[in-house]
């Protein structure tokens, strides 16, 4: 299970998605990360935000102090394709943290 938490200062994502195929080879996994990435890409090279990012192996940390307008468009839609994603592979839980 790939457990998000969004708060107003950043999002982390934690663990694993473990569906329908073996660890390292899962679906659901590799579309999160490249969606997470492009978003941690997006938002410092399009947004031109200041964001920290950790990227590790079941563990994504991206934090900013404030967004732009463009920078929560690109969360919004980062957040529309995860959602997608859990439609279908029912392997994700999101949080928010006040």
């Amino acid at each position: 299970m790939i457990r998000i938490t969004i708060s107003d200062r950043g999002l982390r994502l934690d663990g694993h998605a473990n569906c329908k195929n073996e660890h390292g080879n899962d679906l659901a996994c590799a579309a999160v990360s490249a969606l997470t990435v492009t978003l941690a890409m997006g938002l410092t090279n399009i947004a031109g935000e200041d964001v920290n990012v950790l990227l590790d192996p079941g563990q994504t940390v991206i934090d900013w102090q404030k967004l732009s307008d463009t920078g929560k468009a690109l969360v919004d839609t980062w957040f529309l394709g995860i959602e997608a994603i859990n439609e279908q592979y029912k392997c994700i839980t999101v949080n928010t943290d006040p």
